[in-house]
């Protein structure tokens, strides 16, 4: 992953951080001195564009989930200024997409590891993000880094019951939480 940041200090993504998202303007460092219980930290951009959600699939070689349906995210790195900056990195990484505003958190996911020989307690930050562009009246145009992703989706809430149904994980958050802006 690469670690560019953005140049915060002419972005207005970080002027106005909603109430919810505010205890998320901190470091990695300092999400593990307040959260002592975790040991990994996984971030998620939540993007709707037409009442539609935005998923990306892992590539078919990918070793740890192969073709895995997910929002754009990835872990947070200690490079990233706050999570917050982790969310829009790799947002941008994944799909080329520019973060315009943060609209509020999605949810706060948390599991073990039970793969074997793992132990790690993991959290996972879920934003929900408005892209620009978001006002176009076509698709938004997703760019996928092809070693890491195979194929995008804008998907309707019928598509995530769906695969919910039939047992595909889409590892975002449950149903409920469906929440198009």
């Amino acid at each position: 992953m690469s670690t560019a940041q953005s140049d915060s200090s002419t972005s207005t993504l970080y002027t106005s951080i909603p109430p919810d998202l505010e205890k998320y303007a901190i470091t990695r460092a300092e999400f593990f001195k307040q959260n002592p219980h975790f040991d990994a930290l996984a971030i998620g951009a939540v993007v709707y564009h037409k009442k539609r959600l935005l998923l990306i699939q892992r590539s078919a070689t990918d070793r740890g989930f192969p073709n895995f349906w997910e929002v754009p995210g990835g872990g947070c790195e200690e490079t990233d200024e706050t999570i917050l900056h982790g969310v829009e990195r790799e947002l941008l990484e994944e799909t080329g997409l520019k973060a315009k505003r943060f609209v509020k958190l999605v949810a706060q996911l948390d599991w073990k590891d039970m793969r074997p020989g793992r132990t790690d307690r993991w959290a996972k930050v879920n934003v929900e993000v408005e892209v620009e562009g978001i006002e176009k009246e076509g698709d938004l145009e997703v760019v996928l880094a092809p070693e890491e992703h195979q194929a995008f989706v804008w998907a309707t809430e019928e598509f995530v019951e769906e695969k919910t149904k039939d047992g595909t994980s889409l590892g975002i958050f449950k149903p409920r939480l469906w929440v198009p802006t």
